[in-house]
Formats: C-alpha cells, structure tokens, sequence
C-alpha cells in the first residue's frame, strides 16, 4: 500500500509539472531556466519520497528479523 502511494505521489508531481512547463513555453531563455529549477525541486523530492520508502522497508525487514529472533516487536522490547 505504501508503495502504491508513492508511485502515486511521485505521478501527481511529474503531471504537475508537466502542465505547468506547458504554460510558460520553454522556446524561450525564461522558460528554460524555469525548467531546469523544476527538475532540480522533482530530483529533491523524489530523492526524498525514495529515501522513505527505502527507510520503511529496512525498518519492515528489520521488525521481521526480530520478531522471529526474539518472539516480540521492536516497539515491544523497546518499552519493556
């Protein structure tokens, strides 16, 4: 479900832009510069949505690895 999310995410952002590249026009000196610091603020984003999404899945691998390691969660033996 998570990843299903961010594709949607990462989706939402690129149509985003894209539509907003077609109403400036890059034919012209402005409208480039506008396109390359929308790319740079999509790069940063999807850098960010990507660190997450591999965050959560290492967090998930590591639960699991306990949880049959030690019979317990990690939120479980943390506070007790």
């Amino acid at each position: 479900m998570f990843g299903i999310n961010a594709v949607s995410v990462l989706l939402g952002f690129i149509s985003g832009s894209v539509g907003l590249l077609s109403l400036i026009g890059s034919s012209s000196g402005v409208g480039l510069i506008v396109s390359i610091i929308i790319a740079a603020i999509l790069i940063i984003k999807i850098r960010i949505i990507t660190s997450l999404i591999t965050g959560a899945l290492i967090g998930i691998v590591l639960n699991l690895i306990v949880t049959a390691t030690q019979g317990a969660d990690i939120i479980t033996l943390l506070l007790g």
